[in-house]
């Protein structure tokens, strides 16, 4: 499942989305996390089990900003409220590099 959902079928014609790969937990984030495609993230409701990982698989994430941090630390709220824990799956190094500057790397468990 894709969101948003698009005529396109690879979704090549959006700024971000996030997808579900068939892996249980497993969301992919793909394209620019910035003030205009945040909420897109922010509307997705990513629902998670007691005791689940959920994982934010960040390798196609090719950009985010100060409004995209911001969201994933919204979500990454709502998946420990619900007692799971929320991974952050290989970001690009741009992505690495924005977390580490804003401290984020130490608050968000991050996979090579």
């Amino acid at each position: 499942m894709q969101w948003p959902s698009s005529a396109d079928p690879d979704g090549s014609d959006m700024a971000f989305s996030v997808a579900t790969n068939g892996e249980p937990g497993v969301f992919d984030l793909r394209g620019d996390l910035d003030l205009d495609t945040a909420k897109v993230l922010d509307e997705v409701m990513i629902v998670a089990d007691p005791n689940q990982t959920v994982v934010l698989d960040l390798s196609d994430l090719a950009f985010v900003d100060s409004s995209g941090l911001r969201v994933l630390i919204q979500v990454r709220r709502r998946i420990i409220d619900t007692g799971a824990h929320l991974v952050l799956r290989q970001p690009r190094p741009n992505v690495r590099r924005v977390l580490e500057v804003s401290g984020l790397d130490s608050v968000f468990t991050v996979e090579d």
